[in-house]
């Protein structure tokens, strides 16, 4: 199962004990658990060609699948697919795993869980990145900014903190 999503035999190796984990906490097949392991590896941009690294990467990409299933009351198939519709829009804007599963949890909390909270995410970082002209203006009235110098996106939790400030008192 491994092979068909094209992992190397000895990143098989590395793979495979979390993966079974995986496959446990998600009370899922196998098949289903590589499905949801490279997926998401691969949009995080979490493979590795290295075995070691590649397990650990696994595992802290479980632990946090596995904690954002049970802190927003999802399913681990609907972090898989928060994470394809979402993930890599959110890991380009410099954005880590934990950042995201809390962004997936808040998100929860307002019932917008699996495919459409990977969506909802990919739009909030491209409307971020990339904001209408109207948007930018009021943006900068608020004196937010969504980049840093060198154009770079700044991670979420930075922008947020800054609407925070900006609507403080406001209501």
């Amino acid at each position: 199962t491994l092979a068909l999503a094209g992992v190397q035999s000895e990143q098989a190796v590395a793979l495979l004990p979390a993966v079974a984990d995986l496959a446990t906490a998600a009370m899922t097949s196998m098949e289903d658990a590589v499905s949801l392991a490279v997926g998401s590896l691969n949009t995080m941009g979490m493979m590795s060609d290295v075995p070691e690294v590649l397990a650990g990467n696994m595992t802290r990409l479980s632990d946090v699948m596995a904690h954002t299933a049970n802190s927003a009351y999802m399913s681990l198939q609907d972090v898989s697919a928060a994470i394809s519709q979402g993930g890599s829009f959110f890991r380009t804007a410099n954005n880590d795993l934990n950042v995201l599963s809390g962004s997936l949890t808040a998100l929860a909390a307002n019932s917008i869980r699996g495919a459409e909270a990977g969506v909802a995410l990919r739009n909030i970082m491209t409307n971020l990145s990339a904001p209408t002209s109207s948007a930018e203006k009021a943006l900068k009235k608020m004196q937010i900014q969504t980049k840093d110098a060198a154009g770079n996106m700044l991670p979420l939790p930075k922008i947020i903190g800054q609407f925070s400030k900006a609507m403080a008192g406001m209501g």
